[in-house]
């Protein structure tokens, strides 16, 4: 992802200056990554970032139309608690 964002220089979208299908599909996955990772991983994705695809999906969570269609985040563990249960990392907020 990285080096497709690569060609678009200051503009935050993967088809330039445009809000596309392709942030469209990705929004609701980059919206759990940084709810599902931390608590049942133990995972920091935004240490795990390059520069670019950091940028984007910043751009990405703090759109109004995608912030808008968020569920909140406890509704999201407690959804994906029977997937993602054998997934558990010791430390992790969901390892008890």
């Amino acid at each position: 992802l990285d080096s497709v964002l690569e060609t678009c220089d200051a503009d935050p979208w993967v088809c330039g200056s445009s809000f596309s299908l392709a942030e469209c599909l990705a929004a609701p996955w980059v919206q759990r990554f940084f709810v599902i990772l931390p608590h049942y991983r133990n995972i920091d994705v935004q240490q795990l970032l390059r520069p670019k695809t950091s940028r984007w999906m910043s751009a990405l969570r703090s759109r109004p139309s995608v912030a808008a269609s968020v569920s909140p985040p406890d509704a999201m563990i407690a959804i994906n608690s029977k997937y993602y249960v054998k997934f558990l990392t010791p430390g992790s907020p969901a390892f008890v």
